[in-house]
């Protein structure tokens, strides 16, 4: 699976364009982080959204089947939030064999997803236009 991810600005947040295989990654993720149920005050204190938030900003991605992409247009606080529950389940698990068996990916899938997102983020800091 590819690490790189494409980020660019856009009004009113970012628009980060993911390979399906990289989208799917992130929704098992996110259910592996999210189970069992963690309470509301839990979920809002570790990634800023409750366990319904972050679900509805996941139903906002727009995949392109023909082109195996996922378009998904997301807030700074959205964009932490994503960041924060993949890099919260990669810290939480307890082997690699667990991860593996409840999301059908390796951890360091989710390692490299993060860091291609943190390296985006990077270069649209350093663009002057806001774009990658």
């Amino acid at each position: 699976m590819r690490s790189r991810v494409v980020l660019v600005s856009v009004e009113g947040g970012y628009e980060l364009t993911l390979e399906e295989l990289q989208f799917g990654m992130i929704k098992n993720t996110l259910i592996y982080f999210l189970n069992p149920t963690l309470p509301e005050l839990a979920c809002r204190a570790l990634i800023g959204v409750d366990e319904d938030e972050l679900w509805a900003v996941v139903d906002r991605a727009r995949i392109d089947a023909e082109r195996a992409r996922v378009y998904w247009t997301l807030s700074l606080d959205e964009l932490h939030s994503i960041y924060a529950a993949l890099a919260g389940a990669y810290v939480r698990s307890r082997s690699e064999e667990d991860f593996y068996i409840k999301t059908g990916y390796f951890r360091e899938n989710v390692r490299g997803v993060v860091d291609g997102l943190t390296e985006a983020l990077k270069r649209v800091a350093e663009t002057p236009s806001g774009q990658q």
